[in-house]
């Protein structure tokens, strides 16, 4: 009895830190999703290569349609006339403003805003190349000393919005504090920035 004892314990005891790894397993991917950190979201639409090469050739020919065309054979193709006319119309001369122009002043660009995805699992390295491809840091190395030297040198997951070119510690602070929430980048996404 005792060896069907001890078979029985070490099996139930299995089941148990089975189903503990499967909900630690399933708590992981609810906060990777809560993140947004799925590869496709529901909503975007998803091409195949035939689609995309397609729209890529009609965004072509939307984009250069003064052009003509240039048939397989290496000839010129003729262009078909339309059926209603084209008339061009010459934009109107302003007034003269009375106004005398103020030389001094020079018009302000709008202030550039990028949004970062971090990853979960990325390093500093990691980090520090992704800021460095994007122009937001210059040297690498000098962004891991910074991190290093801080108190606490962990790197948040998830999405991050970074507005002009910040220095080397508001960079540091916006990566340790909480990424955007899914309604913050939807508002964004709506604006234009991604």
């Amino acid at each position: 009895m005792l060896k069907n004892r001890m078979f029985l314990t070490g099996l139930g005891m299995g089941i148990i830190v089975g189903a503990l790894l499967l909900q630690l397993l399933q708590i992981g991917e609810q906060s990777q999703a809560k993140l947004g950190e799925s590869l496709f979201s529901g909503d975007e639409k998803q091409y195949s290569q035939q689609e995309l090469d397609a729209a890529v050739a009609a965004a072509r020919q939307e984009k250069t349609p003064d052009k003509p065309a240039i048939s397989p054979a290496g000839t010129e193709a003729t262009a078909v006339p339309s059926a209603t006319p084209v008339t061009t119309t010459q934009p109107e001369k302003e007034p003269p403003s009375t106004e005398k122009p103020k030389q001094n002043e020079e018009p302000e660009a709008p202030v550039q805003e990028l949004i970062l995805q971090i990853k979960g699992g990325m390093n500093l390295t990691g980090t520090a190349k992704l800021l460095a491809d994007n122009g937001l840091i210059e040297d690498e190395a000098a962004f891991i000393a910074a991190m290093k030297r801080s108190k606490k040198p962990t790197v948040r997951a998830g999405y991050f919005l970074f507005k002009g070119k910040p220095q080397l510690q508001e960079i540091i602070s916006i990566i340790k504090s909480d990424p955007l929430t899914k309604e913050e980048r939807a508002e964004l996404k709506a604006r234009g920035i991604e």
